[in-house]
């Protein structure tokens, strides 16, 4: 009879140990595990930060393309700006020629309207 409460207790003992070992292994898996994860974590961050880091170049490229772009156009607008200005300029001289003209026409028109009446020219009277 001693035996058997000796043996339960080998076998409760041993029982205990067996978990233990198990519980160690799960520990130890756990471990492992979270270690991997940490690992994939880690270079997970470091492909984003390199395609975020070629994102952020490809974005300045674009910056400086679009910089170049505005720059050119300003210098277009500025170049219409000076031709418009030449325009104007040219539309206002081209206005006072023409004023020049009709006033002429108009002289000629009333010489000719004295002249086909029969009246001498007023500017040959003295």
């Amino acid at each position: 009879m001693n035996e058997e409460p000796t043996s339960l207790r080998d076998e409760v003992r041993q029982g205990f140990t067996d978990m233990r070992l198990e519980m160690r292994q799960g520990l130890a898996e756990m471990r492992q595990g979270l270690a991997d994860v940490r690992q994939e974590i880690r270079q997970s961050l470091v492909e984003i930060r390199e395609e975020m880091g070629q994102g952020l170049i490809g974005i300045r490229q674009d910056v400086a393309e679009l910089r170049q772009d505005v720059a050119a156009l300003r210098q277009g607008l500025a170049t219409l700006t000076r031709r418009v200005d030449g325009l104007d300029e040219r539309i206002r001289a081209n206005g006072v020629l023409l004023e020049a003209l009709r006033d002429d026409v108009r002289q000629i028109a009333e010489a000719h309207v004295l002249l086909a009446a029969g009246e001498p020219d007023p500017r040959t009277r003295s």
